[in-house]
């Protein structure tokens, strides 16, 4: 399994998840308002609810470890194969 490459993507997966809540808050205001203000949006912003952060952070946690479990093997793989500079005897 590549690690490294599904750590990536569940990173990735995390900053949309964290962005997409700000996006969620600015439809809920919709393009009808006549005025808009830190009120309002803060007010979206809350309607929304905090299941996109908390989804958002599992998936940042899984990603992280995910991404140290794969330089992990890959150094172990490359320790038994090179050492220091220069090949194994």
């Amino acid at each position: 399994m590549r690690y490294d490459l599904v750590g990536a993507v569940l990173l990735g997966i995390s900053a949309f998840l964290y962005a997409s809540r700000y996006f969620a808050a600015a439809l809920f205001m919709g393009p009808g308002l006549s005025n808009w203000n830190a009120d309002l949006f803060r007010a979206a912003y809350g309607y929304v609810g905090d299941g996109l952060t908390r989804w958002a952070i599992v998936a940042l946690f899984v990603g992280v470890v995910s991404l140290a479990l794969g330089a992990i093997i890959d150094f172990r793989t490359n320790l038994g194969t090179k050492r220091g500079r220069g090949e194994r005897d």
